[in-house]
Formats: C-alpha cells, sequence, structure tokens
C-alpha cells in the first residue's frame, strides 16, 4: 500500500511540485527575507503541478492527469490573483517560456536548435520560479551574485541530464554525460567558496558529481531518475533548513 502511495506521488509530479516548493522555502531562508506568504508556496506547487500534467497530458493516457490537471489550474489561479503585483514581470517570463516550451513538445516540433531552446528554457524556468520569483527586492541578485549563479548552474546541470536522457543519441550519451560530470567539478569549486557563506554546501555538490558519475556508468530507469535526479532539488533545501535548525543563530545566511 506505501509502496503504491509513493508511486502515485512519483509519477503524477506531486513530489516534483514539492521539490519547487522546497527550493523556493530556500531561497526564502538564505536571503531571510521573510517576506514570502502561503500564496506564494501555494502559487509554486500548484503552477508545477499543472504544467508537469499539461506537458504529459497528450503522451499519457492516464485519468489521474486530467484530475490533476484541472484541480492544479484551479488552485494555480487563485493563488495567481494574491501575489504582489511586482512579481508581474517574472511571471510574464515564467508562463512565456513554459508556454513556448510545451508547445514544442506538444506538437513534436524536431529540430536541434529547438531542443537545445528547451534545455535553457526547462532550466529557466526553473530558475525563476524557485529563485527569483520569491525576491521581494530584485537588487538582492546583484548583492550575492555567487549564490545566484550557483542556482542556475545546479538547476541547468539536472535538467541536461534529462536533456541527455530523452534527446541525445544514444552514441553521444556518454559524451555528453561526461561534460556533465566535468560542469559538476566546477559546481564543486562555485560551491566551495559558498561554503564560506553556507556550512556544508559542498556536501550536496559531491553527491550530484556522485550520481552523474553513476549515470555515465550505467543506464538508469525514469523511476531512478525521478526519485534522484529531480530528489537533489529536495535535498538541497532540506539540508540547508536542518543545518538552519542545528546550528540557528551560528548559521550564516546572506542578510547584511
Amino acid at each position: 500500500m506505501n509502496t503504491i502511495i509513493f508511486k502515485h506521488i512519483v509519477y503524477n509530479y506531486i513530489f516534483i511540485a514539492l521539490c519547487a516548493t522546497a527550493m523556493a522555502f530556500q531561497t526564502d531562508l538564505l536571503i531571510n527575507i521573510k517576506h514570502i506568504k502561503i500564496e506564494y508556496y501555494g502559487f509554486i506547487f500548484s503552477a508545477t503541478l499543472f504544467s508537469y500534467h499539461i506537458y504529459y497530458l497528450k503522451s499519457i493516457q492516464n485519468k489521474w492527469h486530467i484530475i490533476y490537471a484541472i484541480i492544479s489550474s484551479i488552485c494555480a489561479a487563485f493563488f495567481l490573483f494574491k501575489l504582489n503585483i511586482q512579481s508581474l514581470p517574472t511571471l510574464v517570463q515564467i508562463v512565456l517560456l513554459s508556454s513556448s516550451y510545451i508547445f514544442i513538445s506538444v506538437f513534436n516540433l524536431k529540430n536541434k536548435g529547438l531542443s537545445i531552446y528547451k534545455l535553457f528554457a526547462l532550466s529557466t524556468v526553473w530558475f525563476l520560479t524557485t529563485t527569483i520569483l520569491p525576491l521581494k527586492n530584485l537588487q538582492s541578485i546583484y548583492e550575492y551574485p555567487l549564490f545566484f549563479i550557483h542556482q542556475f548552474v545546479f538547476i541547468f546541470l539536472l535538467c541536461f541530464h534529462f536533456y541527455i536522457r530523452d534527446e541525445v543519441n544514444e552514441e553521444l550519451k556518454s559524451m555528453y554525460t561526461l561534460g556533465v560530470i566535468i560542469a559538476n567539478v566546477i559546481l564543486i569549486i562555485l560551491s566551495f567558496f559558498l561554503c564560506i557563506l553556507i556550512p556544508g554546501w559542498l556536501f550536496i555538490n559531491i553527491l550530484f558529481l556522485m550520481l552523474s558519475i553513476y549515470i555515465y556508468k550505467k543506464k538508469p530507469t525514469n523511476f531512478f531518475y525521478l526519485i534522484f535526479v529531480d530528489g537533489l532539488l529536495f535535498l538541497q533545501p532540506i539540508f540547508v533548513i536542518v543545518l538552519k535548525l542545528l546550528i540557528n543563530d551560528n548559521f550564516v545566511n546572506f542578510q547584511k
């Protein structure tokens, strides 16, 4: 019974929606803005759930996709009207990029350039949703550039694993994955400097490197990707939250 519920949560994209919400909460915790209300988390969760179900609605004949698509669209619309007007420019970018990504996929437009565009569009949507949308003041991007660069690279590399799986020819997958491993090493170097601000951040990126090496050597299942690759999006904020609780006042955040 527990296995059925767990698989339902994973395969119906409830888990990935939780990952997006957790990443947004992490931004709130690290930047220490203390302004995010429940409507932001509600919108991010429901909008992520809606996007994934709309994306797979054509390819997967499952009644749950229709049910979740309807419920999440209603919830997303409800929370949308409660968001601060200052969030509108970011929301417009998210909607345009998400719509173009879904349009290309639904109509099965096959082109190398479009394929690469989808990778950058997906990475940017995730970055905007989880890292930029929660910000009360966009000036924070210039005040803490290292954090935002790290987050974009981290999200991009996770998306790149799915890009390799779905878009790259079989004979080229090893070469592309090797590129991800090299990029992971760069990310670890970047996170080494972030460790000055966030104790233990290096640990997450070392796990990421180990995961990339495993994918390079093996051919994991779709379930593996949904749990372990997407799972890093959940593990990173959980790790930060635990550190905050354990270290408390000694936890170094980005507040000036």
